[in-house]
């Protein structure tokens, strides 16, 4: 896990901090054109890549080893930033160009602004609530209530940046 995942990890930091340092997320009504051609591309090659690699992984006799595993896990790192790029562009940048993005924006910035402790406190959170130490609730909760409870731990460490923020 360690090899296959430090490097997107640290890149996703990274990114986060150059769109935070940039103008892209405080004035994404200037960027609208360049966020059209990014996600005319970007959305149809990296889902339909990230797609492949679904396909070469799970229907592989060898799902654990062999070449097609391997080519497909390989495909999905590198489709997987591509289309990441291709849904900011469209969630983000055109959503930002709408009257309500300046009320999202406020709530979200505090959380935005100390992504590391808020990436750091749901990995916590989250490990207490579905590890066997904790409450245990891995395979006990479906999806629907996954969502919920994840969506609901997001909202809380908004807050909690918020007031944190304040003071």
């Amino acid at each position: 896990i360690v090899v296959l995942n430090w490097a997107s990890v640290a890149s996703a930091f990274c990114v986060g901090l150059v769109l935070g340092r940039g103008d892209l997320l405080a004035n994404p009504s200037r960027h609208v054109e360049r966020a059209r051609r990014v996600m005319r591309w970007a959305l149809p090659l990296g889902f339909g890549a990230c797609g492949l690699a679904g396909v070469l992984t799970l229907t592989s006799d060898e799902r654990t080893g062999g070449v097609a595993p391997a080519i497909g896990l390989l495909l999905q790192h590198l489709a997987a930033p591509v289309a990441v790029a291709g849904f900011v562009a469209a969630a983000i940048v055109l959503a930002g160009t709408r009257r309500w993005w300046g009320r999202v924006q406020h709530w979200v910035t505090p959380g935005g602004s100390s992504s590391l402790s808020m990436y750091l406190g749901e990995s916590v959170v989250a490990s207490v609530l579905f590890c066997g130490y904790g409450l245990g609730w891995v395979n006990q909760v479906g999806p629907a209530l996954s969502l919920f409870i994840a969506l609901g731990v997001w909202g809380g460490l908004e807050v909690v940046a918020r007031l944190w923020r304040r003071r």
